[in-house]
């Protein structure tokens, strides 16, 4: 499963997994004149481009020819790489629309492929891929499936896939096969692994979708696990209530995978090293080596109906509102293992002193790291714990060490006002030094400091005579300066 998932990011690849001693990229022919046909004729090791409009029953004849009964191959060719090229093309046949022995097989945006069983390929032993592009249509017409692997089947799709008389997709030949479901994926009819093969849901395209788990089981039928990952920011959220189970995995992802359903049916629950699992449904049996945030941002409750259990370098993601913290209920017992809380504070609310943000019936065992990630520099944040629960600790945080009296004075007075009423905004709480310094007024009562001085320099320089060209007064200049300065002085 883990290798299944690790080819998700490659899409522009006609195969998300290397197949050894298997040449299966496709090489896109930019400026090939417009055939309706599959170039070149099917054979061991071809990489065929399939363009032009219609092609019908070609199988391995040349390329425009019509004598087979599948749109192209003939089930024996092995190490193919087919892809349908984008814009309106079509491979259609009576039989198959595709039927390779071993390869990979890219349906575009605009593509359909089409017969009484739409794709078949992946001799036992071997392995068929398949990418089912956004606004592509695999088509069983008259068959039994829209897709069969008869060996391992790597099915990835974003298209349409329609079903036949038995359903959409066979992973017949198990071998751990897997299909990765994306949030345009449109899946008409019932797919049906082995028993060990795995369904997951991914994307690289960005977006959001809703999976509901009660599908497991009734849609999708014989898988061993349930996968998610958030690849490039896509949004998973399952919803209903499963009976599956099997294992329940969250890979590495830059979005979290969101529960709001219930999936305690599962076996285990486990959120791997860069996954996010966050929601405010029901899980089962835990373990975190990434991130576990119940709420996702604002303050709610996620349950686990079994154990819960991190790793030292796991994350557990809170949210803080006046009166609220995310929290975690476990029906069982809770093993915190030294992992680290990260709290974030809502702007512009009141901090309570003191918040549950973890209980467990059966009992705590162990601790978090004691160091609290917190988004308030001017808060200490720490844990408490008591036999079944663990307390989020808040309290104002003094001015730091050097400050001066008036940064003291406003940090004592913010500390005072939390102490006696329990909490405070925290735009109060945020205030660093500086900030510290602007409530007292400091600033403000400096800049009058120096108006008041310019005013008096001012009005000592006006007042001032003994300034130069002053001495003596007005009678002596009008003396000295005759008649018209006499005459000036005295006007």
């Amino acid at each position: 499963m883990k290798e299944f998932l690790s080819g998700l990011n490659s899409r522009k690849s006609i195969s998300p997994i290397a197949s050894a001693g298997t040449a299966l990229a496709i090489i896109l022919l930019a400026g090939q004149a417009a055939q309706a046909d599959c170039t070149p004729a099917a054979a061991n090791g071809v990489t065929a481009t399939c363009s032009g409009g219609i092609t019908n029953n070609q199988g391995a004849g040349a390329p425009g020819t019509s004598a087979g009964t599948s749109g192209y191959g003939t089930g024996v060719e092995t190490g193919v790489g087919v892809t349908v090229s984008a814009g309106a093309n079509t491979v259609t046949g009576t039989n198959f629309g595709i039927n390779i022995g071993d390869g990979a097989v890219r349906i575009e945006s605009g593509d359909t492929v089409s017969g009484a069983i739409g794709i078949s390929g992946g001799n036992p032993g071997g392995t068929l891929f398949v990418t089912s592009l956004a606004g592509s249509t695999i088509t069983a017409t008259t068959g039994t499936y829209a897709i069969i692997a008869n060996g391992r089947g790597i099915i990835d799709v974003e298209g349409t896939i329609n079903g036949g008389s038995s359903g959409a997709i066979w992973l017949k030949g198990g071998l751990s096969s897997g299909l990765v479901l994306n949030p345009t994926s449109v899946i008409n009819g019932i797919v049906l692994g082995t028993g060990s093969d795995a369904l997951n849901l991914g994307g690289t395209t960005g977006g959001s979708a809703s999976f509901d788990v009660s599908k497991l089981g009734v849609q999708y039928q014989n898988f061993g696990s349930l996968g998610a990952a958030g690849i490039n920011n896509t949004s998973w959220t399952l919803t209903g209530t499963s009976t599956f189970a099997g294992l329940f995995v969250i890979f590495s992802g830059s979005a979290p995978v969101i529960v709001n359903g219930d999936t305690s049916s599962m076996s285990s629950t486990t959120i791997k090293a860069g996954g996010t699992l966050s929601g405010t449904g029901t899980v089962g049996n835990t373990t975190v080596n990434g991130a576990l945030a119940p709420g996702g941002g604002t303050p709610a409750t996620l349950n686990v109906h079994g154990s819960l259990t991190f790793s030292s370098a796991a994350s557990y993601m809170i949210a803080v509102t006046p009166t609220a913290a995310s929290l975690t209920n476990v029906v069982g017992t809770s093993n915190l293992g030294g992992a680290t809380v990260n709290a974030n504070f809502a702007a512009g609310s009141y901090v309570a002193k003191q918040y549950t943000i973890l209980n467990a019936t059966a009992g705590i065992n162990g601790t978090f790291n004691p160091a609290v990630i917190s988004n308030m520099p001017t808060l200490t944040s720490t844990l408490s714990y008591d036999a079944n629960n663990v307390f989020l600790d808040v309290a104002l945080l003094s001015v730091p060490t050097g400050g001066n009296g008036n940064q003291q004075a406003v940090g004592n007075a913010l500390t005072n006002f939390f102490n006696v009423n329990g909490g405070i905004a925290s735009d109060f709480a945020m205030l660093t030094p500086a900030g510290l310094t602007q409530a007292s007024g400091e600033g403000a009562t400096g800049s009058q400091q120096a108006t008041f001085s310019a005013m008096n320099q001012f009005m000592g320089i006006m007042t001032d005579p003994f300034l130069a060209g002053r001495a003596g007064g007005a009678a002596s200049y009008a003396e000295q300066d005759g008649g018209r300065g006499a005459y000036a002085s005295m006007s």
